[in-house]
């Protein structure tokens, strides 16, 4: 069993993953950095799951980019349970986890999180031949410079494209396809199944080392940003 825990953003969800499937989950919206909300609803979850905490396997935590306290919270609490437990934990970032859900629909998908100061943080992926692939590096910036990157026909989604679907459509016209509606629950599955993919590849990470990864450095003090990046085939 695979516990993914996701604090990115507002947006805060946990679920468990099985035999290749959601078991269940939990999403909430919180007001500040999820520290009330995430561990009484990760025991919620493994309750109603029937599922004693010794049966889960492994873990899967959202490294941002994302709210410094936000990810530091889902983080802690990650790789605590994986300390006390032994067991393997996988990092994926969150950019990844909201343009995965789009994998099948034959474009560039070009995810989208509020960064705060007007800016927005954004990357590009796409299914291929070879599997699922990254291809254009994670950036941050205002809605102007997202639009001067973009090429081609791409698929617009996360936290951020309903705010900026009229900008994007008059900026970029028929090549912008933009999912306006938002839900977290598709990122916080995407977690789960990226997690069961980096695993399956024995690509786990090392618990002690591994850190959020911020577009911005923190206001106070400094944060280590991992290098490798992840793909899923």
């Amino acid at each position: 069993m695979l516990l993914a825990i996701d604090t990115s953003t507002k947006y805060g969800g946990a679920a468990l993953r099985g035999a290749g499937r959601t078991v269940a989950s939990r999403t909430w919206r919180s007001a500040h950095n999820h520290t009330g909300e995430l561990v009484p609803a990760v025991q919620e979850l493994l309750d109603s799951a029937g599922v004693p905490a010794r049966e889960v396997e492994s873990i899967a935590v959202a490294l941002g980019p994302g709210g410094f306290s936000t990810l530091r919270v889902g983080l802690a609490a990650a790789k605590g349970f994986a300390l006390a437990t032994g067991v393997p934990i996988v990092g994926i970032r969150t950019l990844e986890m909201e343009a995965y859900p789009h994998a099948e629909r034959g474009l560039s998908v070009c995810p989208l999180l509020p960064a705060g100061r007007g800016q927005v943080a954004w990357a590009l992926f796409r299914k291929v031949a070879g599997g699922w692939r990254q291809l254009a590096d994670e950036r941050l910036g205002q809605p102007r410079e997202l639009v001067e990157a973009i090429t081609g026909r791409v698929l617009f989604c996360g936290e951020a494209a309903p705010e900026l679907a009229g900008f994007l459509a008059e900026r970029l016209g028929a090549r912008a396809e933009v999912v306006a509606d938002y839900t977290p629950e598709p990122r916080l599955e995407a977690l789960g199944i990226l997690g069961e993919l980096r695993l399956g590849r024995g690509e786990a990470d090392d618990v002690e080392s591994l850190q959020p990864f911020y577009l911005r450095p923190p206001s106070i003090g400094r944060t280590d940003r991992p290098q490798n990046r992840q793909e899923a085939t």
